[in-house]
């Protein structure tokens, strides 16, 4: 469960490498894994685009509360998202690279197909 000042891990290769969380999108202001987050860059790699401060959005695909609407035994070890630009319906990945495997209830949210084909392995 992700919400308001949560502190997130960032697992593309767009220069980011933490992240806090100013706001989540949806009704409920929990995020889950596939919810959409307006976050602030807190680290970052040095030389790299992205800076320390600036607002970005981005998808939840990593959570350390199992999830319990589709019954997955998998719980990470960290909160994590992939930063993103909408571009209509859909949401592109700023990096062009994953680190790790994601959570396989990204394939059923609507949006994220260029993210679960960017990873290597989805569990």
């Amino acid at each position: 469960m992700v919400q308001s000042l949560t502190k997130l891990n960032v697992i593309d290769n767009s220069g980011a490498t933490g992240a806090k969380v100013i706001s989540v999108l949806n009704k409920k202001k929990v995020g889950k894994i596939g919810s959409l987050l307006v976050v602030t860059i807190t680290k970052n790699v040095r030389n790299s685009k992205i800076r320390k401060g600036t607002v970005h959005k981005g998808i939840v695909v990593r959570t350390r509360v199992k999830s319990k609407e589709f019954n997955q035994s998998i719980r990470w070890f960290s909160n994590s998202i992939v930063l993103v630009k909408e571009k209509g319906n859909d949401y592109l990945p700023v990096g062009s690279r994953l680190k790790g495997a994601i959570a396989s209830e990204l394939r059923t949210k609507l949006g994220c197909n260029k993210i679960v084909a960017l990873s290597n392995k989805v569990l």
